[in-house]
């Protein structure tokens, strides 16, 4: 089974899933106009001795190549002029920060211009194509890393020196900070709110909406969203057969439904297991009053969890409030740092 970084890369390796970040993300920022109708693969073999990167790991090395390359005409309007250029998406995708990242993609770029100077795909005067560096982060972890060259040399710069000073950057999305709308709008933002949520049920919900939005053209980009789900974006709690670009909304919910209820059981039958346990050897050294009242509080504990069990079930709260409430009977001495550590473990 491919790996979960890969997963990612045959994502948005699809066109659609380019043309809905670049229509999302990047145009909006632009003063020109992207021509999506132009966008094809850029070229990716200019790397195939490259050298080892900063910060790269010996599987990324073996791969020998950035991650994408997309390459479409760019209309730019400066000072009422119209003219047409080309630019080149360099769209790298990792799931932790990289202190070095700037030097990475300043590289990259570098290459990337060589190729086409060397194989004299930019002939005579022709300038040079723009590149726009993108680093798409889906780790969980914060991005750390610097997102400039000069955030990696010495500050201040010599004044003599400061026009020589590289100024490369990188444009930056985060899969689970960036902001979305209220609804969130097209098939990346709907990617990034999947992500994010840990509740079962709006995650059949998000993915029937993307499911919607692919169910006239978009079969081949559905048995990616397949695959990544099942290489590591899914919530680990659900069975591996359990996928919701395979069922129906329906099915998938009953599911899901289905399976937070035998858990509430497992766990209300583990607790009262183990309350019972407890009490009887309690009862034993120490004398039958005392494990009964600690079996009591055992089975209030019990009923305390189950409740915010079938609360968040019922969709009454959040899990970020079950979770919080979990914390609260922690505090409270209601449960031990181990049972809230176990009813944590229930909820995700």
């Amino acid at each position: 089974m491919l790996d979960q970084d890969a997963t990612y890369r045959l994502l948005y390796g699809h066109r659609r899933m380019v043309e809905d970040l670049l229509r999302t993300f990047i145009a909006p920022k632009l003063d020109g106009e992207l021509d999506l109708t132009s966008l094809e693969p850029g070229p990716s073999e200019f790397l195939a001795t490259l050298p080892r990167l900063p910060g790269e790991d010996d599987a990324a090395h073996a791969r020998g190549r950035a991650d994408l390359i997309w390459r479409m005409r760019y209309h730019d309007r400066p000072a009422g002029i119209d003219r047409t250029l080309v630019l080149i998406l360099h769209l790298e995708i990792q799931a932790r920060p990289q202190r070095h990242m700037p030097v990475r993609m300043l590289l990259y770029t570098a290459l990337l211009w060589n190729f086409l100077i060397e194989t004299r795909a930019v002939a005579g005067d022709e300038p040079l194509p723009l590149v726009l560096p993108l680093v798409l982060h889906h780790g969980e972890g914060r991005w750390t890393a610097p997102t400039t060259i000069a955030d990696l040399l010495p500050n201040p710069i010599p004044t003599l020196l400061e026009p020589y000073v590289p100024r490369h950057g990188y444009l930056f999305l985060d899969e689970q900070r960036t902001p979305l709308p209220e609804p969130f709008v097209g098939l990346v933002q709907a990617f990034f709110a999947l992500a994010r949520t840990g509740d079962l049920l709006q995650q059949a919900e998000i993915a029937a909406n993307i499911r919607r939005q692919l169910a006239n053209q978009g079969q081949d980009l559905l048995e990616l969203a397949t695959t990544w789900w099942a290489a590591g974006s899914a919530n680990a709690d659900l069975p591996a057969a359990v996928n919701p670009f395979r069922e129906t909304t329906t099915v998938l919910s009953t599911t899901i439904k289905q399976f937070i209820e035998s858990k509430v059981a497992e766990g209300e039958a583990r607790g009262e297991a183990r309350g019972e346990a407890r009490g009887e050897a309690r009862g034993e050294a120490r004398g039958e009053a005392r494990g009964e009242a600690r079996g009591e509080a055992h089975g209030r504990m019990v009923a305390a969890v189950a409740s915010i069990h079938r609360r968040l079930q019922r969709g009454r709260i959040t899990l970020d409030e079950a979770r919080a409430e979990i914390l609260d009977l922690r505090d409270a001495g209601v449960l031990d740092p181990v049972q809230a550590v176990d009813a944590l473990a229930q909820l995700s």
